[in-house]
């Protein structure tokens, strides 16, 4: 009897001490991006068109990519800037996805669009953001670190449609 009792606490010691020493992965979300090897895969994929630079000056190959194939997303980067263009269906204005801060309406520089609205840089008065409305779809234009020169920022604007 004190053989089988034995038994009995041993397994349950082993058992115990497998248990313990077995660890728990982490829940891992997957990527919801899907990188493209062009921008006409990603417009493909979303079944609509959009228009970007083919490059812009001082700034890495674009990366093409789309979010559950509604939402296209552009990618200049370089060593220490990132540029995001982004085109969706609708009006909705998911801006806030870059910082949530207050968008102002401006005039002239948006001849092409419906509206056009900017974000301006909180502390060096930079331009970070421009979002607008051409017919069924919202264009996102957003720069880590901002333009200072508008000019020069609505000359790379003007060329996404």
């Amino acid at each position: 009897m004190k053989k089988i009792i034995f038994s009995i606490i041993a397994i349950l010691l082993l058992t115990t001490l497998v248990a313990c020493g077995q660890k728990e992965e982490p829940a891992q979300i997957a990527n919801p991006w899907l990188d493209h090897e062009t921008l006409a895969d990603a417009c493909t994929a979303v079944g609509y068109d959009l228009s970007v630079p083919e490059h812009i000056d001082g700034y890495d190959t674009p990366i093409y990519r789309t979010l559950n194939n509604e939402l296209i997303e552009v990618l200049f980067r370089n060593h220490d800037d990132e540029i995001c263009i982004r085109k969706y269906a609708g009006a909705e204005d998911r801006s806030q996805d870059f910082g949530g801060h207050e968008a102002y309406p401006i005039g002239g520089y948006a001849t092409e669009a419906e509206h056009c609205y900017l974000e301006l840089g909180t502390e060096s008065g930079t331009i970070n953001l421009v979002s607008w409305i051409e017919g069924d779809y919202r264009l996102i234009f957003f720069c880590e670190n901002g333009f200072t020169d508008i000019e020069a920022l609505f000359d790379i604007v003007h060329q996404v449609k």
